[in-house]
């Protein structure tokens, strides 16, 4: 048997790949008086383009949704930020699924005074379509989060059935919806958790969804669950506990990996703490990989483990790739004010393709504002989409420039490309 094993591995080695990483130009998406903050970006396969949203500070603590058109070959905007959601009260943490059959993005955002979820229309050139709908209340943030800091509600579009999955974790867990935004179920609670994550098997027609799980522990100390769930919205088996750790698991994200018809699940996973630092908390990017049919995939991936802090991250696959990007704001002294945008690239096996590379220097002007999150991170929040006909990876996050300043904040973004040669031969003994 054992010969047989070894055997079996040294094949499989013969296809291992290397990864290097291709960056294109920072591309300004945003450069206007005010905060610009929280982005979310989705790609349009008809018109190759993307639509990047965020919250833009409109007045004091009014905050409205704002989005533009974004060339699918270079990231750069096509004419000028448009309004997409707006009210009387802040619209925050902004959303995006992109919807082939009618060629049209569907955003969600959450309203501050009632954390009521609203779903918009949004066309191909980035222009709102009807009146926004209300789909129900999402619960959260977490202990760490403030309200504009946590993804509190996902969206993914199911192209076999025609409908979206809006997952919220509130009164009710999620809702099956119609493209004009009726309600077809909605999906009771089946657990206790905030911050959901979502992706969608076009393979298997299930949905994924990963969420922080305050089933067994309290705010501040979550750990990490998913469910996988039938196109109706129906629970498929019991929830799959993903890592149950002595600290939190916070901020899951997934992307599908349609060859293999399995899921990427990362997360930030707070690990201690250390006396010499302040903020003193520590923190780890981990992964694991979730099949179709919910089973896990060998052990928990650690995309980064060892620099001392590292926050919000995301993660797409790229088929043309054979792989996933992981993209995340950290830092290796651990020192919260002095963020930088990195990614690494992930195969469809887990295993590690790349090293830790910079996408983007968030800079250091050597001021100490004050333990205060509102000053932190010079550049944060990032996103990844894909450009399915190259197979790139679009970047986006958010910047707050030099002098950090938290009034004065601007949307970023930049292609990574993925390369990918074999390592060397393999002789089999």
């Amino acid at each position: 048997m054992n010969r047989y094993f070894i055997f079996a591995f040294a094949i499989c080695a013969a296809f291992n790949l290397a990864s290097a990483q291709e960056l294109g130009e920072v591309v300004a998406i945003t450069n206007e008086a005010g905060a610009q903050q929280f982005p979310d970006a989705a790609y349009n396969s008809r018109d190759d383009s993307f639509l990047a949203v965020w919250e833009h500070v409109a007045e004091d603590d009014i905050v409205e949704i704002h989005g533009v058109v974004l060339n699918g070959q270079t990231g750069k905007p096509v004419g000028a930020p448009d309004v997409l959601l707006m009210g009387v009260y802040s619209i925050e943490a902004p959303e995006i699924a992109y919807n082939g059959d009618a060629n049209e993005f569907l955003l969600i955002a959450r309203r501050n005074n009632d954390d009521v979820v609203l779903a918009q229309r949004i066309s191909n050139t980035g222009v709102p379509v009807g009146e926004p709908v209300e789909i129900g209340r999402s619960d959260g943030p977490t202990y760490f989060d403030p309200a504009a800091r946590a993804r509190v509600a996902t969206v993914a579009y199911n192209s076999t059935d025609k409908q979206y999955f809006i997952g919220v974790c509130g009164e009710y867990w999620g809702y099956i919806v119609n493209p004009d935004l009726s309600i077809d179920f909605p999906i009771p609670r089946f657990g206790e958790g905030t911050n959901p994550a979502a992706a969608w098997s076009s393979k298997s027609n299930v949905y994924l969804m990963a969420y922080e799980d305050r089933q067994t522990r309290n705010t501040g100390n979550e750990n990490l669950s998913a469910q996988l769930l039938s196109s109706l919205g129906e629970p498929i088996g019991d929830a799959i506990f993903l890592r149950d750790q002595d600290f939190a698991e916070e901020s899951p994200r997934i992307a599908y990996n349609s060859v293999d018809d399995q899921f990427l699940v990362v997360w930030d996973e707070r690990i201690g703490f250390s006396e010499n630092l302040n903020p003193q908390t520590l923190t780890d990017t981990i992964g694991q990989l979730v099949g179709a049919d919910g089973s896990k995939i060998w052990n928990p991936i650690p995309i980064e483990a060892g620099t001392a802090y590292t926050l919000r991250q995301d993660v797409e696959f790229s088929p043309q790739a054979g792989a996933y990007l992981v993209v995340w704001k950290g830092d290796e002294s651990g020192d919260f004010a002095f963020a930088d945008i990195l990614g690494r690239i992930v195969g469809r096996d887990g295993s590690l393709q790349s090293d830790i590379f910079l996408i983007y220097d968030g800079g250091d002007n050597g001021t100490d504002e004050g333990n205060s999150e509102q000053y932190f991170d010079e550049s944060k929040l990032p996103v990844v989409a894909l450009n399915a006909k190259t197979g790139a990876f679009l970047v986006v996050w958010e910047e707050a420039g030099t002098n950090r300043n938290p009034a004065d904040r601007n949307i970023m973004a930049r292609f990574v490309k993925v390369k990918t040669t074999p390592i060397h031969s393999w002789e089999i003994y």
